[in-house]
């Protein structure tokens, strides 16, 4: 009987997944997996393939425009899926990256502790607060993100450091995949470096009761590490202009680009900031904020509040919420 009720479950839990999977893929892959920069990915891949890294814009308006491949490496793997395969090869592609992105979602909230009912619905939730899921290399980033929120919390669960000198491989690959969101791998850190050092303090509206974080000192261990991840940033063709490409990208004078604007009173981007406002409330109300989610969504929310592309990172505050919140002990 037991076994049957068990199958029963299995099957529950995997039809869920494929509807879930089904719905998520026909909504942004089909309605929203095409986008204008296409293009121009596109073409950056054939440039540098046939004359070298670029160093000026040859199809910009402005002759002589200096610029920075942000996503050489990006662009050429994409291409190079065009030009076997066509139109076709993109399709492919983003089904790959979605794939990935699914997948890994539902690893981390099963790996902190979720059915495997709420880590779909969990990861359900997390993409369509996301909104990029196209074939931009904001989907690489996410994915080495992702990657990197798994690798501290197997070092939490078992205080393996080999988990923690994985980390400088997400930002070596972000640095030559999608140089302007390497700071986000700095950024995801300081949340657990904040909670492991002010572990011992009293906050009223804080759940500090988390020892994890003083047994295994995260940010004592992460020294090395992170110092590491400064490092690869540098092996990258354009050096140091591929560190700095992140901080010139967001004064860009000729365009007006509505992704890069920060977010109105009346948006969507407002809303998801206000909705983040009660939860934290509620969360804190019953107990289960953490000064890890509480940092998440601070930083996050005024990142979003400052570019309208940044709900990508919002998603990111929002399954360590989820995953929080609904995790069982």
């Amino acid at each position: 009987m037991n076994n049957m009720k068990n199958r029963f479950e299995k099957t529950n839990c995997f039809l869920l997944f494929i509807i879930a999977s089904v719905f998520l893929f026909l909504y942004k892959i089909f309605f929203r997996f095409m986008d204008t920069d296409i293009y121009h990915i596109l073409t950056t891949g054939k440039w540098i393939l046939g004359n070298g890294f670029a160093k000026e814009n040859v199809y910009f308006i402005k002759e002589g425009y200096e610029t920075v491949a942000q996503q050489w490496l990006y662009s050429i793997v994409l291409y190079k899926f065009y030009d076997i395969l066509g139109e076709l090869g993109l399709s492919i592609f983003g089904l790959l990256e979605f794939a990935l992105l699914f997948f890994l979602e539902y690893k981390f909230y099963r790996l902190k502790n979720l059915s495997k009912k709420y880590s779909y619905i969990g990861t359900c939730i997390t993409l369509c607060i996301m909104g990029y899921i196209n074939i931009r290399p904001q989907m690489i980033s996410v994915i080495l993100l992702l990657l990197e929120l798994i690798l501290i919390e197997k070092y939490i669960k078992t205080g393996k450091l080999g988990f923690l000198y994985l980390l400088p491989l997400t930002t070596l690959f972000e640095i030559n995949f999608h140089s302007t969101f390497w700071v986000f791998h700095f950024i995801v850190l300081a949340p657990y470096i904040f909670s492991s050092i002010f572990t011992g303090l009293k906050i009223k509206f804080l759940n500090m009761e988390d020892s994890t974080f003083v047994k295994t000192e995260v940010y004592k261990k992460l020294i090395i590490p992170v110092l590491l991840m400064i490092m690869t940033l540098f092996i990258n063709p354009y050096g140091i202009d591929g560190i700095l490409c992140l901080f010139r990208s967001s004064d860009i004078k000729y365009l007006n680009i509505i992704e890069m604007q920060s977010a109105k009173i009346i948006s969507v981007t407002s809303l998801f900031i206000l909705v983040g406002v009660i939860a934290i409330v509620i969360a804190s109300k019953y107990g289960k904020l953490t000064m890890v989610n509480l940092c998440m969504f601070a930083g996050f929310g005024i990142l979003l509040a400052m570019a309208n592309r940044n709900t990508i990172c919002f998603s990111i505050a929002t399954l360590y919420f989820l995953s929080e919140l609904f995790a069982t002990d």
